[in-house]
């Protein structure tokens, strides 16, 4: 039975189907087009969209796994989908053989292995795909053979969106130096063209659903995003947070060992300790020597991740705090003119009590508030809007509104808007920052460095 499901899945030609042949109607999810089995139960989900088919007591399932970004290597992309799909939902006993070869581009890994349950026993069957930087994968329980025909009358209907695979790179001048990849998102977050950034000095970053992952060598680092879900059920009345985000982040992803500290210098202000284990990755299988600490940001927290062969490895590239929260500097990716598209929103505010040097006593207060406003259009036309409101010892001391209406470009990590105010070239330093769900935009007048705006999607 194995052998003969795994021939079934290598002679697939799904990827070249010609829908013009076919009569029957077509249905579309995320990257795909296919054809459904007719009669059978559909079942759609964020992440996946199912079939099922029962006939006789018996039945048969297809799942088709929304396109994400991939993890780098086919292997590691299958891994991912062995834990995350099967073992987590039926807990085989062992992993099966896996079959792979190469089909229109892309690399496939796939397996068939029986299942059995206290009251269910059927064939599971898993496909992996991984190129061009992306990859998705498909499944099928069944346990019937009189379902194959189906099976394979479906599978091979599907057809894949075209994934742009632009190899365009550039090098920037802000600090780490790095070069652009651009590839198209297709994860479930909001997409940008560009989502994979290779740095000079040899690190390459790639923004995922939960975490910016950075690669260089043999170390992996983690910089998981700030989650007010989390943030919001962290215990009261303590400044010790290490033991919360290491049970948040750290457990559910690693087996770990015995935690040690490295406790943070002695009268540091803002640091915090450094929590390190041995560990194995749940997903992968792969054992590392794990460091976690704490990046803190407007009340909430980026956990940082580090992850190293050994010990001594980790802690020679890593010696202290301020060297493991640098790596938030990776976390930049680059700007294209469809990214802007919309209206952006941001602002500032500031507040000043005054007091007298020789005596001591209140001599005053100043606050003030910015609101900036920038849409950008298709056609390259933009408008910014800035409203400053001031008020000094409870009277209102300014409320002024600057409208710029101009032609924008953009070229990765550099914006030009023209007709700006006198003596500003309207020359801007750009970067998207990946947090939860999307990006927040940077903009730096390259002029008066002093002015950098942080802009939110409001659309």
């Amino acid at each position: 039975m194995k052998q003969v499901l795994i021939h079934l899945f290598f002679n697939l030609s799904f990827l070249c189907v010609s829908f013009s042949d076919l009569l029957a109607q077509t249905e579309k999810f995320d990257a795909f087009t296919y054809i459904a089995p007719k009669g059978w139960r559909k079942e759609l989900a964020p992440e996946r969209v199912m079939y099922e088919g029962i006939r006789n007591g018996k039945f048969a399932q297809v799942y088709i796994w929304s396109m994400k970004t991939s993890l780098g290597t086919s292997q590691a992309d299958f891994d991912y989908d062995w834990n995350s799909l099967i073992v987590k939902n039926y807990a085989p006993i062992e992993k099966p053989q896996i079959e792979q070869k190469t089909e229109d581009g892309w690399q496939v890994s796939s397996a068939a292995f029986p299942i059995k349950t206290s009251n269910l026993e059927f064939v599971a069957m898993l496909m992996t795909f991984t190129g061009q930087g992306k990859t998705f994968s498909i499944s099928v329980n069944f346990n019937d053979e009189g379902f194959l025909k189906e099976i394979e009358d479906f599978i091979s209907s599907i057809n894949i969106d075209k994934v742009e695979n632009l190899q365009t790179t550039t090098t920037s001048k802000n600090t780490p130096q790095n070069q652009t990849t651009t590839t198209k998102s297709n994860s479930k977050r909001t997409a940008i063209q560009y989502t994979t950034t290779n740095f000079d000095d040899g690190w390459t970053a790639i923004a995922l659903d939960e975490y910016v992952r950075m690669n260089k060598g043999s170390l992996e680092v983690r910089l998981y995003y700030p989650d007010n879900q989390i943030d919001n059920r962290r215990p009261q009345n303590t400044s010790i947070f290490e033991p919360y985000y290491w049970q948040a982040k750290v457990n559910p992803e690693f087996n770990v060992g015995q935690v040690q500290v490295r406790e943070k210098e002695a009268y540091s202000m803002g640091q915090y300790d450094i929590w390190e284990s041995y560990a194995t990755d749940k997903n992968t299988g792969k054992k590392s020597y794990l460091a976690m600490t704490l990046a803190p940001i407007s009340g909430s927290f980026w956990v940082v991740v580090i992850l190293a062969n050994d010990q001594n490895t980790l802690r020679q590239n890593y010696p202290n705090y301020n060297s493991c929260i640098k790596m938030r500097n990776y976390n930049k990716f680059a700007v294209d003119a469809k990214d802007l598209v919309g209206k952006w929103k941001g602002g500032d505010n500031s507040f000043l009590e005054y007091y007298n040097a020789y005596s001591g006593s209140y001599a005053g207060s100043e606050s003030s508030a910015m609101s900036i406003d920038w849409t950008f259009n298709n056609n390259g036309t933009y408008e910014s809007t800035y409203w400053v409101v001031a008020v000094k010892n409870g009277l209102l001391a300014q409320n002024s509104k600057s409208v710029y209406k101009g032609n924008y470009s953009v070229n990765y990590w550099t914006l030009k808007a023209n007709n700006r105010s006198q003596g500003d070239p309207g020359e801007f330093n750009c970067q998207f920052e990946a947090v939860r769900g999307g990006y927040i935009l940077f903009i730096q007048n390259k002029k008066f460095t002093s002015l950098t705006e942080v802009l939110f999607k409001n659309n």
